[in-house]
């Protein structure tokens, strides 16, 4: 983007490549010096030869020039009504039979059902969530689509019964994945569709309705939500209360200091507030580690200017707490 009061010096410094081409400067519609959208960077990195080209100039009668981006179609009308064979319930049902799960679910969604709405709403990059999984279609579709157009669109599929959660929705995606032969028969393979998935359950409820800490949360419990909702990534290895260190992860080492009251016993470290003399004892992030130190506690004594001069951001819990 070029403003209005770069105008001249970028004027003055374009430079033509060829004599037969002409300069052709921005006018708005009282003639005055105005801008382009593009910068001149911009318009190098564009298609401008071909039948094609994403910029057009055209000469109106008046002599003078204009110049438009092409408009080009880059999205699929939707239909008013899906018909076809690729949409009905049935065709899900086929499908599932297909892949070893015939009669696991009742009234699956098709394919391409899913498909045709994901290529209506989506693009290469997103977040897609199902709140209510059922036998994966959502999933399924994902995953054929990215196979299709290159795209790297991640899915987020939630389902409460256990049964179906496992017995059908992770199952399908698996055999997607990796491949499975149809129907049964070795004969007729389906080669897979490649990706992954990670398959999750539900804990306890970490906070009640107030936000505070359920009393029958233990620190193990606690500390694998902190250290996911702080970096992303499952916890390396079960807290046990021994050390307030749960890990690090790129630039951050998360650290939790937290006694539930039922596990509160002599000697039982971490305790609940960040004072000097806890600040003093932690044990140190892995050796090469120059990042920050995340700590969660009850409570901090050490004053705000120290901790940033230290490169600590203290955490209060359970205030502070991603989702509490």
């Amino acid at each position: 983007m070029i403003g209005r009061s770069d105008f001249k010096q970028h004027r003055v410094s374009l430079e033509r490549s060829s004599p037969d081409q002409i300069e052709i400067f921005p006018l708005d519609g009282e003639s005055n010096d105005d801008c382009w959208r593009w910068s001149q960077d911009l318009i190098r990195q564009k298609d401008l030869s071909g039948n094609a080209p994403d910029l057009i100039a055209r000469k109106v009668r008046s002599g003078k020039w204009n110049v438009c981006q092409r408009a080009r179609k880059t999205t699929k009308k939707a239909k008013t009504i899906f018909k076809g064979p690729e949409y009905i319930n049935q065709t899900g049902t086929n499908q599932l039979t297909s892949m070893g799960l015939r009669g696991a679910f009742d009234f699956p969604k098709p394919i391409g059902l899913l498909s045709t709405i994901l290529e209506l709403v989506t693009v290469p990059g997103d977040l897609i969530l199902d709140s209510f999984a059922g036998s994966g279609t959502t999933g399924h579709a994902v995953l054929e689509l990215n196979k299709q157009d290159g795209g790297n669109r991640r899915f987020l599929l939630v389902e409460m019964e256990e049964p179906i959660a496992t017995g059908v929705t992770a199952a399908r995606l698996q055999r997607v994945i990796t491949g499975y032969n149809k129907g049964g028969a070795p004969d007729k393979p389906v080669r897979g569709l490649g990706g992954g998935f990670r398959f999750c359950r539900l804990g306890t409820a970490l906070f009640d309705e107030f936000g505070d800490i359920c009393t029958d949360v233990t620190c193990a419990d606690l500390a694998a939500h902190i250290f996911f909702a702080e970096t992303g990534m499952p916890i390396p290895a079960r807290a046990t209360g021994a050390t307030p260190l749960l890990g690090t992860h790129r630039d951050r080492a998360v650290y939790l200091l937290f006694t539930p009251e039922q596990e509160e016993r002599p000697g039982n470290t971490p305790g609940t507030v960040l004072t000097p003399d806890a600040l003093a004892t932690l044990p140190a992030p892995p050796e090469g580690f120059t990042g920050t130190k995340v700590i969660y506690a009850g409570g901090t004594a050490i004053p705000a200017d120290r901790l940033r001069s230290q490169n600590i951001i203290f955490k209060q819990i359970p205030y502070q707490i991603e989702g509490a």
